[in-house]
């Protein structure tokens, strides 16, 4: 039995909800860590990528997004390890530094 099972969800993806309970509830039954790669990007990542720039979201453009997304994750109540846009320093993901305005600060 694999100790983790890696789920993907763009923002602007079918998979943008919260995982359902039922997939997570399984794979926690089975003694498996469920790891979201959370990524603020489109699965097209030609079609609107200013829409998921950092700036943007610090602005506040995806506040209700984000908040309805946590009260998801708090509703079901499990554990979950979210890695939000992996590898930011690799220059192919469209949520890389230097991407769309996207920098450090």
């Amino acid at each position: 039995m694999p100790a983790s099972f890696s789920l993907w969800s763009d923002w602007g993806g079918e998979n943008a909800a919260f995982p359902s309970r039922e997939l997570l509830d399984g794979l926690v039954a089975r003694g498996v860590r469920p790891v979201l790669f959370w990524q603020p990007t489109h699965p097209d990542v030609t079609l609107e990528p200013d829409r998921y720039a950092y700036d943007r979201i610090v602005a506040g453009d995806w506040d209700d997004y984000l908040v309805a997304w946590a009260g998801d994750a708090a509703s079901w109540g499990g554990r979950i390890v979210v890695r939000w846009a992996h590898e930011m320093n690799a220059p192919w993901f469209p949520w890389a530094m230097g991407k769309v305005g996207n920098t450090a600060e």
